[in-house]
C-alpha cells in the first residue's frame, strides 16, 4: 500500500480559513504515513545523539545505540528541555 504523496505534501488548508493545525492529528497522520513506508516506531528517552564527527548517525535511547539514516527532531518548544544535547538557540511558544 502506497501514499499519495498529497498526504505528506499538500496544503493543509487556505490561508483565508485556517488558523492552525491539530498537532495530534496532523502526527498522527504523519506517523501512519511514515509507518506505511517502514518505519519502525520505539518509544523511551533519548539520553544522547551518536555522531560521525558533526554528522548525527543515531540516538542513545535510555543506554540503548540506535543508528539510521535520518534522525527526526521534532521538539517544538520543548526543544529547550534537550540542553546542551542540541545546539539550538531558545524557542519559545
Amino acid at each position: 500500500m502506497g501514499i499519495d504523496e498529497r498526504s505528506i505534501n499538500g496544503q493543509l488548508g487556505l490561508t483565508g480559513i485556517t488558523a492552525q493545525v491539530q498537532p495530534v492529528v496532523l502526527t498522527a497522520g504523519m506517523m501512519r504515513a511514515a509507518e506505511v513506508l517502514g518505519t519502525e516506531f520505539r518509544l523511551g528517552s533519548i539520553t544522547g545523539l551518536l555522531r560521525r564527527g558533526e554528522i548525527v548517525v543515531g540516538v542513545d535511547r535510555e543506554g540503548e545505540m540506535i543508528e539510521g539514516n535520518a534522525v527526526v527532531i521534532a521538539m517544538g518548544a520543548m526543544v529547550n528541555a534537550s540542553g546542551a544535547m542540541l545546539p539550538f538557540r531558545p524557542c519559545s511558544g
